[in-house]
């Protein structure tokens, strides 16, 4: 607003004073629109909003109101009297009262901005409150819906409580009628087992009786059987005195198979020279014999346990029941065990050796002897695991006519292509048979040596030294897989 009189004086031309707003009439409480009567609350709205318009309107003063007069005669002079005083007023006060009008107008105006932010702000809160009683309502009538669904579900439920009533009643009536019955059959059965029980008394008391009577009888025959054993026993130990006397074989004498062996068997250098054709075959599928594991059945003296510790090996055994042997053995630093070799395999961990060997051993067991030896080093060797086994050789004309019967303990001789089939049965795989210890006088004829017309004699020939003084022994190679 500018602070020129002139200024002011412009703008009231432009202007409308309400000052005549102020001298209304009250409303009525209530206003009509038409035929629609509208309530308290709409109409202290309307008056508030006609007000601040009407308030807005004149919110400016600038002391220029309009002058008139009622007077009809005198009224053109004095309005014209006035109107002379406020421009003198304008003239010598204007610095005064301009100042105040224009301070006083801006007041009005901060008043009424301040009450139409109050307006806003109090519609908002109707607004708001409009929002929280329609969600009033919507909670009171779904709380309604809610309160007639628990009636009905406790409706509902008040009928399913009086009907499961019905039924336990009914089950209670059937189930005691069912009991009646019941215990008056039970009381019936107990009769009947009470008889039963007394026929039963008796007949347990004749069994009884019986059983003692056969108990009777049974001490009587076992003592009977008892004696007839002990007669067998006798008659057992008296026949095999006469089965061991009539074959010949006194080697339950550890001292006599020693020196037996010591006059027969050959010096103990020229064995162990003849065994050490197997360390070449025996290397090709154990080559470190150090951390391998060896059993030696029917060690005797102790020759192949001097090649395996010859090779390296560390651990192994040698397995006899001539303790006479054993002490020869250990003499060279061997470890021994004094006993059957078959139950000395079988007592062995399941697949916990490399080698089991056996050098003339094999044709002293019978057939089921050897095939439970063949079976029980199938068990307890190793994957990969070998056995070896060395026997006097059938074809052998002199071995199997003459020197296998020098030995009184040897059973019988075994063909190779027997010994190779029992041991293909027991589950071996890679069986060969070695041809070992020709003669001394084997050398044969060749060929070479004489003309053509005499190669059918000189195969022959050949062939009938074979017999006489090829090789005297064979060795069984197998591996287990």
């Amino acid at each position: 607003m500018g602070k020129n009189p002139k200024d002011f004086q412009r703008k009231v031309e432009n202007r409308m004073f309400a000052i005549e707003c102020s001298g209304r009439e009250t409303r009525k409480d209530t206003i009509t629109h038409g035929d629609e009567e509208v309530s308290e609350e709409s109409r202290i709205w309307s008056a508030l909003d006609e007000n601040l318009s009407d308030a807005d309107a004149c919110k400016f003063f600038d002391g220029y109101l309009p002058l008139c007069s009622h007077r009809a005669f005198w009224g053109p002079f004095i309005t014209f009297w006035k109107k002379v005083l406020r421009k003198l007023l304008k003239i010598f006060l204007g610095w005064y009262l301009f100042p105040i009008y224009q301070r006083q107008s801006h007041f009005n105006g901060k008043i009424i901005n301040a009450v139409s932010s109050e307006r806003d702000l109090l519609a908002g809160l109707h607004e708001k409150a409009d929002d929280l009683n329609r969600m009033i309502g919507e909670l009171e009538r779904r709380n309604q819906e809610l309160i007639q669904e628990l009636e009905r579900t406790v409706t509902a439920q008040r009928e399913q409580e009086r009907l499961l009533l019905d039924e336990i009643r009914r089950l209670r009536d059937r189930t005691e009628a069912e009991l009646k019955t019941a215990v008056e059959e039970l009381s019936g059965q107990d009769k009947r087992l009470a008889q039963d029980t007394g026929d039963l008394r008796d007949r347990l008391e004749n069994t009884n009786e019986t059983i003692t009577a056969f108990q009777r009888a049974v001490s009587d025959a076992s003592d009977s059987m008892n004696l007839r054993l002990e007669c067998l026993d006798e008659a057992s130990t008296s026949m095999k005195e006469k089965l061991r006397k009539i074959e010949n074989l006194p080697t339950d004498d550890d001292e006599f198979y020693h020196c037996f062996e010591e006059r027969f068997r050959g010096a103990r250098e020229d064995i162990r020279d003849r065994l050490r054709v197997y360390v070449p075959v025996l290397c090709r599928h154990l080559p470190d014999w150090s951390g391998a594991t060896f059993v030696d059945v029917g060690s005797g003296r102790g020759e192949w346990l001097d090649i395996l510790k010859e090779n390296g090996a560390t651990d192994y055994v040698g397995v006899d029941l001539n303790q006479r042997q054993n002490e020869i053995c250990e003499g060279f630093g061997h470890k021994t065990i004094c006993g059957d070799c078959i139950e000395y395999l079988a007592a062995l961990p399941e697949g916990s050796v490399d080698l089991i060997s056996g050098f003339q051993i094999i044709e002293h067991l019978c057939m089921s002897d050897l095939m439970e030896l063949l079976k029980q080093s199938y068990r307890a060797l190793k994957t990969g695991g070998m056995i070896l086994f060395e026997t006097p050789n059938p074809h052998n004309l002199t071995v199997a006519a003459n020197t296998f019967f020098t030995d009184p303990s040897h059973k019988r001789v075994i063909d190779p292509i027997l010994m190779k089939f029992l041991t293909e049965w027991c589950g071996y795989r890679q069986v060969q048979i070695l041809d070992v210890n020709s003669h001394e006088k084997w050398a044969g004829i060749t060929e070479e040596s004489v003309v053509e017309k005499n190669t059918e004699i000189v195969k022959a020939v050949n062939e009938l030294y074979w017999l006489f003084y090829g090789p005297q022994d064979y060795a069984l190679f197998a591996v287990k897989e």
